[in-house]
């Protein structure tokens, strides 16, 4: 599976990325920052399309995995956080879920909340491709920027392959 992920400007500027370089893996965990919700019985998979920064959509069953943590999007090879998104949904329900895919250092550690509630969430990823996408145009880069050289106005994406 090919995704492109988001690397949010507070986790550059956190320095905790300086790692990230094209060729290597890592491990990741995602959230996706929702646009739009539908219910489905569609299959769980995930499908992205447009550019330079895809909208990614995530099908699949909702984990709540407890009280203090947000719901998880299980869709097989994926299960991304459910972020900023303002409806709740019950466990078990089938959604599609449109919006964001973006890089989740903090609750996905290893010492964060989700990792020990929803394991799964974390894969390892080999990093193909690093963009900065800028006013200026699209950059590639081998490494990601870290945060001295951390160009606020730009987005930074990476392109992965799972392993």
């Amino acid at each position: 599976m090919r995704l492109v992920a988001v690397v949010p400007h507070h986790t550059i500027a956190d320095g905790e990325y300086d790692d990230l370089t094209v060729g290597r893996f890592s491990a990741l965990g995602f959230a996706l920052q929702v646009r739009s919700t539908a219910a489905t019985d569609a299959r769980s998979g995930v499908s992205q399309e447009g550019g330079p920064v895809p909208v990614t959509t995530v099908t699949g069953t909702v984990v709540v995995p407890s009280e203090e943590a947000p719901p998880i999007l299980a869709a097989g090879a994926v299960q991304p956080l459910l972020a900023s998104a303002d409806e709740t949904w019950p466990a078990d329900a089938q959604l599609a879920v449109t919006g964001q895919l973006v890089v989740e250092p903090y609750l996905w550690a290893a010492d964060g909340m989700l990792w020990p509630l929803v394991p799964d969430g974390v894969r390892m990823w080999s990093v193909d491709g690093i963009r900065r996408i800028g006013l200026d145009g699209i950059e590639d880069l081998t490494t990601l920027s870290g945060p001295t050289d951390l160009d606020h106005g730009s987005t930074y994406v990476l392109e992965l392959v799972d392993v």
